[in-house]
């Protein structure tokens, strides 16, 4: 379980340097706080004494699937600016 933690922290970890970027300015405005309240307030991220630590690993799983999935658009999003930007610099 150590492992499906730390890959999950990984993605909570890329997704947040995202957030103020790609996730609120064009996929949640507003609502990321949604993504990273499991991560947060779940023995997970910060990992405090009142927090639950018995998770089933299928709960691990399907949170790694989710921030998995959502680095998807947050890739392509990334990518069409990216290109945008080349595209801009063209005379």
């Amino acid at each position: 379980m150590p492992e499906e933690r730390g890959a999950i922290m990984t993605l909570a970890g890329l997704l947040e340097q995202r957030r103020k970027g790609v996730l609120e300015m064009e996929l949640m405005k507003g609502d990321s706080g949604a993504l990273f309240d499991i991560a947060n307030n779940f023995d997970l991220r910060h990992r405090r004494a009142d927090q639950c630590t018995d998770y089933n690993p299928a709960f691990l799983d399907w949170i790694f699937s989710w921030y998995l999935a959502t680095m998807v658009p947050t890739d392509q999003l990334l990518t069409r600016q990216d290109d945008g930007a080349r595209t801009s610099l063209k005379p």
